[in-house]
């Protein structure tokens, strides 16, 4: 029997309780929001690209439950000054292992302190909660690579 426990580790709990880089900012150059209305978590960024395709700086906000906030505070910190290049393969990573699951050995792929959302991986129905300010982040910078085009 799996243990819900595990879930709410103490780095989980931290960022949820006092998570980073939270609010609105003022002058931003980019937007996006996602919701699941199943469950009525919700988060918006708000994000400031520079020129040289930098991620200068970048809030959220919104509810949802522990995962989803950590998640998404965890997000900004590990987004922070890369270059939308690099946010693009962080991404690809994350969605690569949660849209796998725990069984396909991707979850050792997880960067850093992000890996302690593993055990998410053995409830199916909570990694939407993970995922949802990572879709956010998709969507930001796919519409900065759209209009980039131009």
């Amino acid at each position: 029997m799996k243990n819900p426990q595990k879930l709410y580790q103490d780095l989980i709990l931290e960022h949820s309780r006092h998570p980073r880089n939270y609010g609105r900012l003022e002058e931003y150059t980019h937007q996006a929001e996602e919701a699941n209305p199943i469950c009525g978590d919700e988060i918006r960024l708000t994000a400031r690209i520079g020129e040289n395709a930098q991620l200068q700086d970048i809030r959220f906000e919104g509810r949802g439950c522990a995962l989803c906030l950590a998640s998404a505070s965890m997000m900004t910190d590990m987004a922070a000054g890369k270059s939308v290049e690099d946010i693009r393969k962080l991404i690809d990573t994350i969605m690569s292992v949660f849209g796998n699951g725990v069984s396909s050995g991707a979850a050792r792929t997880l960067p850093g302190s992000f890996a302690v959302f593993r055990e998410v991986l053995n409830y199916p129905v909570r990694v939407k909660c993970v995922l949802l300010g990572w879709r956010a982040l998709d969507a930001l910078i796919t519409r900065f690579s759209e209009t980039e085009r131009l």
